[in-house]
């Protein structure tokens, strides 16, 4: 059993709630108990978060079954074979999203002169392996020590620890960047300011993020890929990510949505809305989930090219 705390508050702002979704349970990795989520009352916020929401001593019985323990996987069980994900690129070049996929998956640095990056919350290491294969310096901080050690057998630098150990007293790095784990964390502000720290002069920090205000989110709600409760404890819309940048302290935030990987997304949540979990038996590839992920990623696309704020996913990059 996972304990909880309830939050009635807004974590960003500190309005009150209103209730997004009630009776949510993990139907992709199988963590107990049922699940509330709460978004904020005030419309120039609107970030959702879990409440109640789990213990922070608590929330590791959530990620017992999580897919960063699989070796060489990339991505969560929504994502399909290699051939469903073959013709999905091919479609992201027809879509014109292409090359923004590609930068994404290596934080947009592939435009960038390499020096010194970290990726907190590094994983099973296969996005800082790309790093590294671009000639960046990359060092990894994963708290997970199971995938920490997949990390490590790929001959990449990760620390098996917190960003707040001794270990990390006095580097500096040029970039920092994060793949979907700010959603993950009890004091994201804490750790905003921990990487804020960490940055040398004129370093950028780049964070990737769920978006609430998403076309997908909008269309599936409780079946939305993006919620996965337990794990996610607080959603981003723009306006809180950007504010959450400016609590901490940092200058020159550009806050962007994109549905690039919209298809990932759009995957998972069609079994979760038909199949009932990602763990079913009909949850796998087919010609019918392939035909509706393909419409679907097409209206995201159009969606977030018509209304800026709507891609399944938040890019913000901001300057120390």
């Amino acid at each position: 059993m996972i304990r909880t705390e309830e939050r009635q508050n807004c974590p960003c702002c500190g309005a009150d709630h209103i209730t997004l979704h009630s009776g949510l349970s993990d139907r992709i990795f199988g963590a107990s108990g049922f699940w509330s989520m709460s978004q904020c009352s005030n419309a120039g916020c609107q970030l959702a978060w879990l409440n109640p929401s789990p213990l922070e001593s608590d929330i590791v019985k959530a990620y017992q079954q999580y897919y960063t323990h699989t070796p060489n996987q990339a991505d969560d069980p929504s994502t399909g074979t290699s051939i469903f994900k073959a013709i999905q690129l091919g479609y992201a070049t027809l879509l014109g999203c292409a090359a923004e996929r590609s930068s994404m998956e290596v934080y947009f640095l592939d435009r960038e002169t390499p020096g010194r990056v970290l990726e907190v919350g590094s994983g099973n290491g296969v996005r800082l392996k790309r790093l590294v294969d671009l000639g960046w310096d990359g060092e990894g901080q994963e708290i997970d020590v199971a995938a920490a050690d997949m990390a490590s057998s790929l001959g990449l630098q990760v620390h098996s620890g917190s960003i707040y150990d001794t270990y990390f007293s006095g580097k500096k790095y040029d970039r920092i960047v994060s793949n979907h784990v700010l959603e993950h964390l009890h004091d994201p502000a804490g750790m905003m300011i921990r990487c804020r720290e960490l940055l040398g002069e004129k370093g950028e920090i780049t964070v990737i993020t769920p978006n609430i205000c998403s076309f997908g989110s909008r269309l599936f709600g409780r079946n939305w890929r993006g919620l996965e409760p337990p794990r996610h404890i607080q959603i981003y819309s723009p306006a809180s990510l950007r504010q959450l940048l400016l609590n901490c302290g940092y200058s020159e935030i550009s806050v962007f949505s994109s549905a690039a990987r919209a298809d990932l997304v759009m995957t998972g949540s069609i079994n979760l809305a038909f199949c009932g979990s990602l763990t079913s038996s009909h949850a796998r590839p087919s010609l019918a989930n392939a035909v509706m992920t393909t419409l679907l990623w097409t209206l995201a696309r159009l969606s977030n090219f018509i209304y800026r704020d709507s891609g399944e996913e938040l890019v913000a990059i901001a300057r120390k």
